[in-house]
């Protein structure tokens, strides 16, 4: 069973593009100059989301891996 895979997004199209020519969110000149007080934190918040998330796929496709018959 060690090759499941899975994607979070299978596939992309043009709406899908979200470029709009600006830094990323968590660029390293956004965290060198914050644009906003805030910016630390919120940065923080997103990426221990994103830490969660990850956990929590992980865990759900370990879990399913389990429930699958020999």
């Amino acid at each position: 069973m060690d090759n499941i895979a899975y994607f979070a997004l299978p596939f992309r199209t043009r709406d899908d593009d979200d470029d709009d020519g600006g830094p990323e969110f968590d660029d390293p000149q956004n965290i060198q100059d914050p644009p906003y007080p805030s910016y630390p934190i919120d940065l923080a918040r997103i990426r221990r989301g994103q830490q969660s998330e990850e956990e929590d796929r992980r865990q759900g496709i370990e879990g399913w891996r389990l429930d699958l018959p020999a």
